[in-house]
């Protein structure tokens, strides 16, 4: 008799596991990651909560029911739901990205599963089309390097911010292998072209794997409301 396709392709996809972990184990350490590999999360070893810890990232940044928030470089909105479910039918998630397919697909999905706290944006390269003086929180996983005339482009930003609004950037972790994320920016240009931008540094968090993961204000913004 023979065996399901679906049964085989688990025992399959289960040998890999089982044989290239203790490699990718090896070859991390080799890189010099072991570091990296003690904020990782072993529950979750083949899928992106491991990696991105949403839900630790969210609560880092205090998200709150009612508030605007926009997923920068939104990709297929892997964050844009955890980003919904924690502003509630009260708030509102604008997932932007200049990928006219990935957004529709964002989009449809988004009312497929009930979410109508989530407009999906195609921004155009220099304008992520946002309300004015509405957004609380910018968060961008793995996109912040995408961007260019990054100065330029987060300096007109601040029209859309409210004045305690945060930019959250998760960019390359130094030291993660680049079969892991390929390319990005790190930690100390990031501050250097967001301080260049009239923004403010006020906070990092070392919790995750592979990203950096900065917290910044617009600075005119953050002095008036202090």
């Amino acid at each position: 008799m023979n065996r399901p396709q679906g049964k085989r392709s688990s025992v399959r996809a289960l040998k890999i596991a089982l044989i290239c972990t203790p490699l990718v184990l090896i070859v991390l350490g080799a890189f010099g990651c072991s570091a990296a590999f003690t904020r990782y999360d072993y529950d979750h070893m083949f899928d992106r909560k491991g990696w991105n810890r949403p839900e630790e990232v969210i609560a880092a940044l205090n998200v709150q029911p009612g508030d605007s928030v926009v997923d920068l470089g939104a990709g297929d909105g892997y964050f844009s739901y955890y980003l919904a479910d924690a502003v509630g039918e009260s708030g509102h998630v604008y997932a932007v990205d200049t990928n006219e397919k990935a957004m529709k697909r964002l989009q449809a999905e988004a009312e497929e599963r009930g979410y109508d706290n989530i407009t999906a944006i195609v921004a155009e390269k220099h304008d992520p089309r946002l309300p004015e003086d509405e957004i609380d929180l910018v968060h961008l996983c793995n996109s912040y390097h995408h961007l260019t005339e990054r100065t330029r482009y987060f300096r007109n930003l601040a029209s859309h911010l409210r004045p305690d609004a945060q930019v959250a950037i998760l960019d390359t972790r130094k030291g993660t292998p680049f079969f892991i994320i390929p390319h990005g920016i790190y930690p100390d240009q990031i501050r250097q072209e967001m301080e260049a931008a009239g923004y403010r540094y006020t906070a990092s968090h070392d919790f995750l794997p592979f990203n950096s993961f900065e917290v910044y204000r617009w600075s005119s913004a953050t002095t008036a409301s202090e």
